[in-house]
């Protein structure tokens, strides 16, 4: 059937039909079956680098929670400095001599001694507000302590933009480790807060040069990320508006606050290297579909050429 089929064609046409379905269809087969396993593998390959990227980040902050958390915890334990928290002072001088000694011992046992600021809070209006203890009743409109009374934590992470006007200089954006200390349940009350050093977080998202971009995000605004853009300590915290470009995120809970890890699709992929190769891809369409179909052109004019020249012969010969 297929014969008699082609036999009702003419040689030019079959020669076409042979271009089409030995040359040009396969090779649109081929070509398409490569660039899908091309995307698919790019695809593939960046969804192991953005989670990579997004567990890396979960590490790297979980680790400076907990670096917190574990000063927090041996200020709580330290028996000598409850001690002087909960003692009651004659006279500034007297505060002044035992308050040395509480300093050195806090950095003697290497207690703050790292980049974050830690401040610890006493009930108690014999202290003098100043270093590394202040009184209670100085921060008790603030909002992170009204969250603690609030909600009743013990120890929890709390983020805010710091609107005071004081200090003029210094972060506003805040990221606190809050801590009560009642690890001897005796005395007035006591809090460590724990204030995690936001440029620090923000160097070393972009010192890790992740491919991706990352945003670290709490109740729909960002933290902090590695744009460039939306981590400036002066400004409030702004919105994480690039939902439809998240390509991997992971939630994360520490001490009662979730906190929500994007990673972003990288704009660069396999299209923009096709795009960057265009020259080359080019010449290969040249090469694999146009010069067979010269060469077809050619045969086909060849052989129309040879069988009218034999069609003649005949034809004188029958004369």
């Amino acid at each position: 059937k297929l014969e008699r089929w082609m036999n009702n064609y003419k040689l030019n046409k079959k020669l076409l039909f042979l271009y089409v379905v030995c040359v040009l269809l396969p090779l649109i087969v081929t070509d398409s079956v490569v660039i899908y396993i091309a995307l698919h593998t790019e695809e593939v390959k960046q969804q192991h680098m953005m989670e990579n990227d997004v567990n890396a980040v979960q590490f790297s902050l979980s680790n400076s929670i907990e670096s917190a958390a574990s000063v927090a915890k041996a200020v709580d334990t330290n028996k000598c400095i409850d001690n002087f928290l909960n003692e009651k002072y004659e006279s500034s001088l007297s505060y002044f001599v035992a308050y040395n000694e509480a300093k050195n011992l806090l950095f003697n046992n290497n207690i703050g001694g790292d980049s974050s600021r830690m401040t610890i809070y006493a009930d108690n209006e014999t202290i003098t507000n100043g270093g590394e203890f202040s009184r209670l009743s100085s921060i008790k409109d603030e909002e992170w302590y009204q969250y603690m009374v609030q909600t009743g934590c013990n120890t929890c992470v709390y983020t805010y933009y710091d609107q005071s006007r004081s200090p003029v200089v210094g972060a506003k954006r805040k990221i606190l480790f809050l801590r009560r200390m009642n690890c001897y349940g005796s005395g007035c009350e006591k809090v460590v807060k724990i204030e995690l050093d936001y440029s620090a977080l923000v160097r070393g998202l972009v010192k890790m040069n992740y491919e991706s971009p990352i945003y670290i995000c709490s109740d729909g605004k960002i933290l902090c990320s590695n744009d460039g853009k939306s981590s400036s300590t002066g400004m409030d915290f702004l919105p994480f508006i690039y939902e439809d470009q998240v390509g991997y995120e992971k939630e994360m809970t520490v001490y009662g606050k979730t906190l929500q890890i994007y990673a972003l699709k990288s704009k660069a992929n396999i299209v923009d290297s096709m795009l960057q190769n265009a020259p080359l891809i080019l010449l290969l369409v040249l090469i694999n579909a146009v010069f067979p179909l010269t060469f077809m052109v050619a045969i086909n004019r060849s052989l129309t050429t040879r069988i009218r020249e034999l069609g003649q012969a005949f034809e004188s010969v029958d004369q």
